[in-house]
């Protein structure tokens, strides 16, 4: 018998690659995104407290139309792609001149039907009506009384900027007091 040790053929398992990690790295940032960009845009809504209309929700609650264009646009994308990278898998050659063309066509697609779509395809949200008996709160300081010539008068006002508190209509002062000089 030989004193030779029998070498076997052995695969060793090294870990992933670093390309592997930055894949799982940025499919686990886009899975992060995307679902914090779904939470936002199908947030519920219904009727404005004050207002009465929808003004309240995501996007998707307020603009259906066009989240369903822009979602139907995003999958035949991912279709496209999907296909072109399987034709990568079977040994036939990438055409990016094709994949860009076949791009810009769903693209001008999506944007053409969504000026052909009927009705319109954004919703116009009609303006809020505010009752007139609104109260209006404590707080509000009145607004200030707007500075005049008079008819026939050549000097401009002493001033035109806006007082910084409202004046005591009980106290009276002449221009002489309220100089700086």
């Amino acid at each position: 018998m030989s004193n030779r040790r029998r070498i076997r053929r052995q695969t060793i398992h090294i870990g992933p690659s670093p390309r592997d990690k930055v894949i799982a790295g940025l499919g686990a940032a886009g899975v992060v995104v995307f679902t914090a960009l779904a939470v936002w845009a199908l947030r519920p809504g219904g009727p404005h407290p004050r207002f009465g209309h929808g003004l309240t929700g995501g996007i998707a609650h307020r603009q259906s139309k066009v989240t369903l264009l822009v979602a139907i646009t995003v999958i035949v994308l991912a279709s496209l792609l999907s296909y072109a990278y399987s034709r990568v898998q079977q040994g036939r050659p990438l055409r990016r001149s094709g994949l860009i063309a076949a791009t810009a066509v769903v693209l001008v697609a999506a944007v053409g039907a969504g000026f052909a779509w009927p009705g319109g395809l954004l919703y116009h949200w009609d303006p809020p009506v505010l009752p007139d008996d609104l109260p209006v709160p404590e707080d509000t300081v009145p607004l200030p009384q707007q500075t005049t010539v008079p008819e026939g008068s050549t000097t401009a006002p002493e001033s035109t900027a806006a007082p910084t508190s409202v004046p005591d209509p009980s106290v009276t002062t002449t221009a002489a007091e309220t100089s700086d000089g």
